[in-house]
């Protein structure tokens, strides 16, 4: 079988779709599928093509940048012929490029909406989100084979939102790393680590983690000098300059983004 992947953004541009998208993509190859992987060109996708290795990625100039689109996208996917699309976040050219596809060949697609049909994502930036929905959007996600939830939380949100599609709920796999070197390190330090990554942004609620940290350090200063939170991620809209006001002494470390590690 022949499985394509479409994403705004091949890069670490996308954020956290940049690791989960990649990861599904090399899952679905090892298990004997041609995976052919299709994404809009920005600025990082010539640094981070080659972690989607060895996988056939394509990338497109967009001639709107802001919405993804590239008139070169749909032809290019009709013509590696497909048998099933996997499409990957929402509100962008993806979105049409996919239901164009669709149409043309008669074959399905999976949509993935990684989060943004949550109440919280529909909040931001509401008005033009309503828009897209009337034009595009939600004709796009009727005519999807599939629905593919995170969580039981994100099926709900995906069912008050209106679809009635079938919906599969798989989380987000992971790669298991060697923690030889590392635990060997930690154990020599004599400091164990509560780790964080992922972006730093409101949504994830990292401000309660920390306070909640601060009051368990304080409460057990013996045991609690014996670990450290370690945050790590991108800042989105200075939350960051938020959260180093919150945490309290040498206990909790911010490392910046980890992309690739």
């Amino acid at each position: 079988m022949k499985v394509g992947f479409l994403v705004s953004s091949i890069s670490r541009e996308a954020g956290g779709l940049f690791q989960s998208v990649r990861g599904l993509a090399k899952a679905v190859a090892s298990a004997n599928a041609n995976v052919r992987v299709f994404g809009i060109r920005d600025e990082q996708s010539a640094v981070d093509l080659q972690e989607w290795q060895p996988l056939s990625v394509q990338t497109f100039r967009p001639r709107l940048r802001a919405w993804g689109y590239s008139n070169q996208l749909v032809p290019r996917i009709v013509d590696v012929n497909v048998d099933v699309l996997s499409v990957h976040g929402l509100w962008k050219y993806c979105s049409v490029a996919s239901l164009r596809w669709h149409r043309r060949t008669g074959r399905p697609y999976v949509v993935h909406p990684h989060g943004m049909l949550d109440p919280w994502a529909l909040r931001n930036a509401r008005s033009k989100k309503r828009i897209a929905a009337a034009l595009y959007e939600n004709q796009y996600l009727r005519e999807a084979v599939c629905l593919r939830a995170l969580s039981e939380g994100e099926a709900g949100s995906i069912r008050s939102y209106g679809l009635r599609n079938p919906i599969c709920v798989i989380p987000n796999g992971i790669d298991l790393p060697d923690l030889s070197e590392s635990n060997a390190r930690t154990q020599s330090e004599n400091r164990k680590t509560l780790l964080y990554l992922g972006r730093l942004h409101p949504k994830k609620n990292i401000s309660n983690l920390i306070r909640a940290w601060n009051e368990t350090f304080n409460s057990q200063r013996g045991s609690g000098n014996h670990w450290v939170l370690a945050i790590a991620g991108w800042d989105q809209g200075g939350y960051e300059s938020e959260l180093k006001r919150i945490a309290a002494g040498d206990s909790v470390v911010f490392l910046g983004s980890r992309f690739g590690a």
